[in-house]
């Protein structure tokens, strides 16, 4: 009997023990299980394209706490660098299509018999201008494909607004004229001259015009 009591008063706090300490395991395994598989299947739905994936609210401070904040943040940076992305895709299709509009409307024009013979040399220092237009803009493209987040700064001329203005409104004719939209061009100066991104100014106006239409 002493034997017996002597044996359980050991293996009792003994087995005690094994329970409590199981127990505490399995807690800690499910504490980091579970943060761990909401990464992996967070991470499952950024490769399936969900660039919305994130993890849950965070209350931990340890570090699967500060791994899951760094992920959700750099979901959030990816997130705004697709969407730039596609904004850049939109602007540059927008960019490219007008000029090619342009050639397209005026060479077509010479071709029907639409342009009279003697205003097609006019007309073809237009189709000129915009092709040297087109090339710069593929060449802006190339540049910023060798860009790592940098601003270029715009070259400067001086340059008459109004020419410009008129320059574009031409090159749009056709288009505008598509619409049936007849425009008035009115100037309070016959020059005006300004100091400016040439280029930039003439992409303000083409969207511009083109969003009117």
């Amino acid at each position: 009997v002493a034997r017996r009591e002597l044996i359980l008063a050991y293996l009792v706090p003994w087995a005690i023990s094994i329970i409590i300490a199981a127990g505490f395991i399995m807690f800690l395994a499910r504490s980091f299980s579970k943060p761990l598989k909401n990464m992996v299947g967070t991470t499952n739905r950024i490769s399936k394209g969900d660039l919305k994936a994130r993890m849950g609210k965070l209350k931990r401070k340890d570090e699967i706490g500060q791994l899951g904040k760094a992920l959700n943040k750099m979901l959030d940076k990816i997130e705004e660098l697709e969407n730039s992305r596609q904004e850049f895709v939109s602007d540059v299709s927008h960019e490219l299509r007008t000029p090619v509009t342009s050639i397209n409307g005026f060479v077509e024009g010479m071709l029907d018999g639409t342009i009279p013979p003697e205003k097609q040399r006019r007309y073809l220092e237009i189709v000129k201008n915009e092709s040297s237009r087109l090339n710069r803009l593929v060449n802006d493209l190339m540049v910023l494909t060798r860009l790592s987040g940098e601003r270029n700064v715009p070259v400067k001329e001086n340059f008459d607004l109004n020419e410009l203005i008129r320059t574009v409104a031409i090159g749009m004719e056709s288009r505008i004229s598509s619409r049936n939209i007849e425009m008035d061009i009115k100037f309070e100066d016959d020059i005006t001259i300004v100091n400016a991104s040439r280029d930039d100014i003439e992409r303000v106006l083409v969207n511009l015009l083109d969003n009117a239409v």
